[in-house]
């Protein structure tokens, strides 16, 4: 007779468990339908299935190991959970922070604007909607280039990463659950078909590889589209000031059958399409859930620098980068600068700068780098990106601000023309890195 050494909680199986069971040899004493680990005399491990009518015994450590460990909650079931169900507020304040409020944008870039739990700047954090609730923290270097709010409980609480997952399922009242009881049911387990032979042969992790071959494909797929498009400039974009010139040198084409303008994304240093983006023409497109932009899925906007490629010559030539948020700002800078030799511009896809878009930038050790965001980006956002790129080796970092009031809200400095921008860029203001309240760090 030999007594169990450790006991198998698994509901999603329908299983029940006891903190201890008798067996003798393979029998075990009991008329419930039960699923318990044993360690057999010879140290092997064995997981038993119990039902009413026979005994399955199967080897723990090669399949059941992972079918376990798939309907734990995981980081990413808590976060989808969270999302879902609109709890973001509700975390922030149990975790402490204060000053919370939604910011409403177009398309998915809503957000929490909150303070740190020990902090009085009502808008030091930014915690997006969506699914991957990444946060921004403009008052404390948070953890890597896509900080989540697991990072922000782990900061705050002062907790390491196991602790602030346990923390988070707990005020959220869902310790102890499943991914079937928390989220949308899986299919079960069909143990009747379960064939022992196939166990070796199953993989056990597959989400980073399949992501591989999606993007691989989406991307075929886009090109293909993509080469199918008409060369020509919209006339929507015409009317902004951008020029044939610049349609032939980034090779923006238009889509008649999805109303798209549509561009390449090249490798900052191949010049390899690495993705396609289109922008929609369709008038009051929100109103009809149509994107404004569309981009290839998967595609990694943190690991480049639009218009890098395009612009390296006259940007190591001019000794300076203006790095706008959106690809857009650099066709409209390109248009201007057979009158001004100025095409420095590049974007970087958003307002928040990755590490790894600072160390591509920071490489081409110029002399200045020229932060130029859209105007309703807030001023913790930009004092961070320039932090960052002194802590990546930056001489000198300056920025655009609208301290005249010459743009409109949501505008960029190169979409009222070559005097406003210039009159914004001539009056463009030196950050001391000494004097930042925020400081990225080199990750």
């Amino acid at each position: 007779m030999h007594f169990i050494k450790k006991v198998l909680n698994i509901t999603a199986y329908g299983g029940f468990y006891t903190e201890e069971e008798l067996s003798f040899g393979d029998k075990i004493l009991s008329n419930y339908n039960k699923l318990f680990l044993r360690i057999e005399p010879n140290g092997k491990s064995r997981l038993y299935i119990l039902t009413k009518q026979e005994v399955i015994i199967l080897d723990w450590s090669s399949y059941y190991r992972k079918k376990a460990n798939q309907n734990r909650l995981t980081a990413k079931d808590v976060k989808q959970y969270i999302f879902e169900n609109g709890l973001i507020p509700d975390v922030l304040e149990k975790i402490g922070c204060k000053h919370i409020k939604k910011v409403d944008r177009i398309g998915n870039n809503s957000f929490y604007q909150c303070s740190n739990i020990d902090g009085s700047k009502y808008n030091a954090i930014q915690v997006y909607c969506n699914p991957y609730i990444n946060i921004s923290n403009f008052t404390r270097n948070i953890g890597g280039d896509n900080p989540d709010i697991f990072a922000l409980i782990q900061y705050n609480k002062k907790l390491k990463f196991y602790d602030a997952f346990r923390y988070l399922c707990k005020i959220l009242g869902i310790e102890g659950k499943t991914k079937d009881e928390l989220l949308k049911p899986t299919k079960d387990f069909d143990f009747d078909n379960y064939d022992n032979d196939d166990i070796e042969h199953e993989d056990e992790e597959i989400p980073r590889t399949e992501q591989k071959i999606d993007y691989q494909s989406e991307l075929a797929n886009d090109i293909k589209w993509y080469f199918g498009c008409v060369s020509m400039l919209h006339e929507s974009w015409f009317r902004e000031g951008i020029l044939p010139l610049t349609r032939s040198k980034f090779d923006i084409r238009y889509s008649y059958k999805k109303n798209r303008i549509v561009f390449p994304i090249r490798h900052y240093l191949t010049g390899d399409i690495i993705a396609i983006s289109g922008r929609t023409t369709v008038d009051y497109a929100n109103d009809f859930d149509i994107p404004k932009y569309k981009t290839t899925a998967h595609y990694s906007k943190s690991q480049n620098v639009f218009g890098l490629y395009e612009n390296y010559d006259s940007i190591i030539r001019s000794g300076f980068a203006t790095i706008f948020e959106a690809e857009k700002s650099v066709f409209k800078r390109d248009t201007v600068g057979k009158a001004t030799g100025d095409y420095t511009g590049v974007a970087i896809q958003g307002h928040f700068m990755s590490n790894e878009q600072a160390k591509i930038l920071c490489d081409l050790n110029l002399n200045e780098y020229i932060v130029a965001m859209d105007k309703d980006v807030i001023f913790e956002e930009v004092e961070y990106i320039c932090s960052k790129l002194y802590a990546y080796g930056a001489k000198k970092v300056t920025y655009i601000w609208d301290s005249d009031n010459l743009l409109d809200e949501k505008d960029s400095p190169a979409d009222r023309g070559y005097k406003i921008y210039q009159q914004l860029f001539d009056n463009r203001i030196y950050c001391d890195y000494d004097k930042i309240a925020v400081k990225a760090e080199k990750c």
